[in-house]
């Protein structure tokens, strides 16, 4: 739930020729999130949008949702994750003093998408929101139950779906070693029967994780 949520009588209807454009200095974080923002929304209305992946070419002030970013944000504890949502009969506008504001922003966008009278559109509403807690965690534990990349990908997408920014992973057990040591090669090949994540798998969490806004 928003802190702030105001309705008024706009709608922004959302056709084939929807777009998103970024201004202000965002970051590549942004830029990623929001081309999973349209790839989303695309897939739920099955309008097959024109526009592909972001970036910097990706400033049109006219578009149909319009992100504005001060600075790009460091993936800390008391981090500004505020925003400002605000629907027009034209556009969307998002405005947040980080990247992190406007990712957690994408998302309630996502909530707000509705479909009525055959079409799909954004209801009108201003939303100021920031989190009620600094840290919002979640516990992966695959020392009890060995969990694949995939999974832990999905753990991730839905984390960042009700916006949470914080992921533990319980690595190491008396009888379990899940992550790949190079000195050790036997805490992973007889200590966790093989099930173990490689350091590259942990650096792929990592990068997959920080592009969500969330840090492990």
């Amino acid at each position: 739930v928003p802190q702030s949520l105001q309705k008024n009588a706009n709608q922004c209807s959302i056709t084939k020729q929807f777009t998103i454009g970024i201004i202000g200095k965002p970051g590549e974080r942004v830029y990623k999130e929001a081309t999973r923002a349209l790839r989303r929304i695309d897939n739920r209305t099955g309008l097959f949008f024109l526009q592909g992946n972001l970036s910097v070419k990706d400033s049109n002030r006219s578009a149909t949702v319009l992100i504005e970013v001060k600075r790009k944000a460091l993936l800390n504890l008391y981090e500004d994750e505020s925003y400002q949502l605000e629907t027009g009969n034209q556009q969307v506008r998002i405005t947040a003093n980080t990247d992190l504001g406007a990712i957690r922003a994408l998302e309630t966008l996502q909530q707000l998408l509705s479909v009525g009278k055959g079409r799909y559109y954004i209801p009108g509403v201003t939303i100021q929101d920031a989190p009620r807690f600094p840290w919002r965690g979640l516990l992966l534990d695959i020392t009890l139950h060995w969990m694949p990349m995939d999974v832990v990908k999905r753990t991730l997408d839905a984390m960042a779906a009700v916006k949470l920014n914080v992921f533990h992973m319980h690595l190491t057990e008396d009888l379990m070693f899940g992550i790949e040591s190079k000195v050790y090669p036997r805490l992973t090949t007889v200590g966790a029967e093989g099930n173990f994540y490689t350091q590259e798998n942990i650096k792929e969490i990592i990068a997959y994780a920080d592009q969500r806004g969330i840090r492990i």
